[in-house]
């Protein structure tokens, strides 16, 4: 019995345990995509409705689910509060993000086919693992994005606020400290630009990925 008791961890300082070794959930490094980092968005298991969620390995996408036997899994409790942690987890196991006392436990999607997900089942070493789609619900980077409570742009990227979202539109000059996300058009954002105390500073554009590359930073509790 292993207790999965990971702090949380966000894309913004990450700075959770790290978990090393193989496991036979594991793919060849051919079988994984060329850019693990970003994928195609985020699977949430729901743990309300289901105690236990399924890890299965080296799964034949032409046969459906129940033709397949899961390798491992996580067991969720709730306590008298109806706070949510875990009674057995693998010891592998080190997800996108996790927080289970406000309900955030993320795996980051790599793929999506009839009845499985393809997911990272460790950040840390891009360990791949497929779970059951209909355990939980899938966001798109679009999606996942509208759920965050603040975005920032990276170091590296120019930092340009536009008036529309196309490289070309006039600039506008923002003090800022946040993003708070408010639509999500294609590769760009639309947001309310706040400073540390919260207050509105303007709003405006932002290009928040070229292609596979991402131009951000996120935050889900700050």
């Amino acid at each position: 019995m292993v207790p999965f008791n990971q702090p949380p961890v966000s894309q913004r300082g990450d700075s959770g345990r790290s978990i090393k070794g193989n496991s036979e959930l594991a793919l060849p490094l051919s079988e994984q995509i060329e850019d693990p980092e970003n994928g195609i968005g985020f699977f949430k298991p729901n743990f309300y409705e289901n105690p236990s969620l399924y890890f299965y390995g080296n799964v034949n996408l032409e046969k459906g689910l129940t033709e397949h036997l899961p390798m491992d899994s996580v067991v969720f409790t709730q306590n008298q509060f109806g706070e949510f942690s875990t009674s057995y987890a693998p010891p592998w196991l080190y997800p996108e993000h996790l927080k289970l006392d406000y309900g955030v436990l993320y795996f980051k999607v790599l793929g999506i086919g009839h009845d499985f997900l393809k997911v990272i089942a460790n950040k840390d070493n891009a360990q791949v693992s497929y779970l059951n789609k209909n355990q939980g619900e899938f966001f798109s980077w679009t999606e996942f994005l509208m759920t965050v409570n603040s975005v920032e742009l990276k170091e590296e990227n120019s930092g340009k606020v536009r008036l529309k979202p196309f490289e070309q539109a006039g600039e506008i000059a923002i003090e800022y400290a946040f993003i708070q996300p408010l639509i999500v058009n294609e590769e760009w954002l639309y947001g309310k630009f706040v400073d540390v105390q919260l207050k509105e500073k303007g709003k405006g554009w932002i290009r928040w990925r070229k292609g596979n590359k991402l131009y951000i930073n996120y935050s889900l509790f700050s």
